[in-house]
């Protein structure tokens, strides 16, 4: 079975998952905790999870969170209207305390053609529940991801540790191979992200690091997200972020344009929960 096939047959498990997984057990996601990650479609943009527990009423975090995301990548080349990505992010924990999370994500350039896109993201997560850290959850988590940085792709294996404290706090090590065209090289990365909430506003933040052979990778992020219409068929949560990303195969081969380096991000998430489940329902990211 080649690397081909298996990633072909990975994007067709995670749109599986995203479609299907949510609708399994809606009466066990108004009673279940939370206990996974709830990643984002990009690791050093918003990779960590969003709680809802209220006290005054004895409610915890949903079962499920599935979201539809369109954004706009602003940078230098483009313009203000830049590259558009458009996808769904899916969160399911199950009773057993695991957690599944699922991205996939198109990207569409511009000035090509309206039905040419290309992947963006596509990532599966495992987390499975720690133990205590100084009276605070520690969870494990272990993720296949493919990933495109401008005209390059990341394809790896990772883990991931995650600390929910004050600040919820992920640090990750990632491995793989790194490919623009006919080139590749083995690829190896370290992240660290955290997040916190102050008043209605999600901030987070997080770094990437890659070594590829004799060149290297790095990626850097920050993006406040806020929530709209909670109450609504289809509650929003809107985004916006700034990247700095960059890499550089050695050897004086290809590396990227520092027109490329910086985007702007504003991004607009659909939540279809309640379409999922019935109006009664609120999703696990609104706060």
């Amino acid at each position: 079975m080649t690397i081909q096939k298996c990633l072909a047959d990975c994007h067709r498990f995670i749109l599986l998952f995203l479609f299907l997984v949510p609708r399994c057990d809606p009466a066990e996601a108004q009673n279940k905790p939370n206990t996974s990650s709830g990643q984002s479609s990009s690791p050093a943009k918003s990779p960590l999870s969003k709680e809802n527990s209220n006290p005054d009423e004895g409610q915890t975090e949903l079962s499920s969170d599935l979201r539809f995301r369109v954004a706009n990548e602003s940078n230098h080349p483009d313009g203000p209207f830049g590259p558009l990505t458009l996808g769904l992010i899916g969160h399911h924990s199950f009773s057993n305390g695991l957690g599944l999370d699922a991205d996939y994500v198109k990207l569409h350039e511009p000035n090509s053609n309206m039905k040419v896109f290309y992947l963006d993201e596509a990532k599966l997560t495992l987390t499975i529940p720690g133990s205590m850290f100084n009276d605070l959850p520690v969870s494990f988590a272990a993720t296949i991801w493919e990933n495109r940085t401008i005209d390059m792709y990341t394809k790896v294996g990772g883990l991931e540790l995650y600390w929910k404290g004050p600040f919820t706090i992920l640090v990750g090590a990632y491995f793989g191979r790194a490919e623009r065209e006919m080139l590749k090289r083995h690829y190896e990365g370290m992240q660290i992200a955290f997040a916190h909430v102050i008043g209605g506003f999600e901030i987070s933040a997080g770094h990437l690091e890659g070594k590829m052979d004799q060149g290297f990778y790095r990626k850097s992020a920050f993006q406040i997200e806020t929530h709209f219409c909670e109450k609504a068929r289809f509650p929003l949560a809107v985004n916006i972020g700034i990247e700095d990303r960059i890499f550089d195969f050695g050897k004086g081969e290809v590396k990227s344009s520092s027109k490329d380096e910086l985007i702007a991000i504003f991004g607009i998430e659909v939540h279809l929960e309640k379409f999922v489940y019935g109006p009664s329902i609120v999703p696990m990211a609104v706060k």
